[in-house]
């Protein structure tokens, strides 16, 4: 539903986390707004969870499906928090004309993760799960929390930074046994 609805998976997510450093070269970190933080990051929770229900779908692995149920639990949860944070903060989300044009160019990444089958498929899938979340995790210690002005933002932003890295282990965990 949320792939159909962004057009992308966590595949395109980290084709469009790449870009994050070029957009915060380009208008400097000060100058990111926690409203395109918090559409950063729901972009980032839609994009990992339309990936874990394809992986729910595909895979026949337990500690694949295990970790994709995972997926879906902790970005539904921080989707929540970012909505209700925004809402409090009065921080409307914000796309830049950059993440639109990437976004547009990312649909077509998708199509090795969905083409993938089997075992190739897993691998695949934890392969760009492990790379993605250490590029959110990146993107969010050193652009996102030192543009925050907000104290609540900042809070959040430590506690996705946490889960994210968790995720990252976890995903090369899986990955490093599949080999």
């Amino acid at each position: 539903m949320f792939e159909r609805y962004l057009g992308l998976s966590g595949i395109a997510v980290a084709a469009l986390l790449a870009a994050a450093p070029a957009m915060s070269q380009s208008t400097g970190a000060s100058s990111i707004s926690e409203g395109q933080i918090v559409k950063y990051l729901q972009t980032v929770n839609h994009g990992e969870i339309a990936d874990a229900r394809m992986a729910l779908r595909k895979s026949k692995d337990a500690d694949v499906k295990n970790f994709a149920n995972q997926m879906i639990k902790d970005h539904t949860a921080n989707d929540r928090t970012m909505a209700k944070l925004s809402r409090q903060i009065k921080a409307k989300p914000a796309s830049s004309d950059e993440t639109k044009s990437l976004m547009s160019e990312a649909k077509s990444g998708d199509q090795e993760l969905k083409s993938a089958k089997g075992k190739d498929f897993d691998k695949a899938y934890l392969d760009a799960q492990a790379k993605m979340h250490g590029e959110v995790a990146d993107t969010i210690q050193n652009k996102f929390v030192p543009a925050a002005t907000n104290d609540e933002m900042k809070s959040a932003l430590s506690e996705t930074l946490s889960t994210v890295q968790n995720h990252q282990k976890m995903a090369q965990d899986l990955s490093s046994k599949m080999q």
